[in-house]
């Protein structure tokens, strides 16, 4: 009875191996950087202001128009839904010191996305019922926003508001 045991080379790690393992990690870390690079170039929005000097040069006049909007005592409610089809509808309500609506403004919102400036709609508001603004805005998703509210009689600005709301 003859017996054959088969033996199995030994495997060595050689240069060459250590090479192609190197480059293949590193081309694989090259991809998944450059491509997280692009997608953080390309759909990050950046600051929140195209100006900062600028806007430093204006707070003493917003801080000003703070005062005044203040002093009007105003209570203005905004309401905001959404349809099915994609479709912001916004509701403004500005009542005076006395609780009476404050009519014949020039009312204008925006829906901002925190994340996305490119998705920021534009609402003009027009003056319904006594005292009351509403306007839609089409493309709008569902979540979270931010409305802008300007309210205006002529060029000055009489009432500016910023709020965080959820459109389902």
């Amino acid at each position: 009875m003859t017996v054959t045991a088969t033996t199995k080379s030994p495997s060595f790690l050689t240069g060459r191996k250590v090479l192609l393992m190197l480059g293949g990690f590193f081309g694989v870390m090259f991809t998944v950087n450059g491509y997280m690079a692009y997608q953080a170039i390309t759909t990050f929005r950046g600051a929140d202001t195209d100006s900062v000097y600028n806007e430093g040069r204006a707070f003493p006049a917003e801080m000003e128009a703070a005062r005044k909007q203040a002093a009007l005592g105003w209570n203005v409610t905004v309401h905001a839904d959404r349809n099915a089809a994609g479709e912001a509808r916004l509701i403004l309500s500005p009542r005076d010191k006395a609780g009476a609506p404050v009519t014949g403004l020039l009312v204008e919102a925006r829906l901002e996305h925190p994340s996305n400036r490119y998705l920021d709609k534009a609402v003009t508001l027009v003056e319904g019922e006594s005292g009351t603004y509403s306007g839609t805005a089409a493309g709008v998703s569902a979540g979270i926003w931010d409305v802008v509210v300007e309210a205006k009689t002529g060029e000055i600005r009489l009432y500016r508001s910023r709020n965080r709301l959820i459109l389902n």
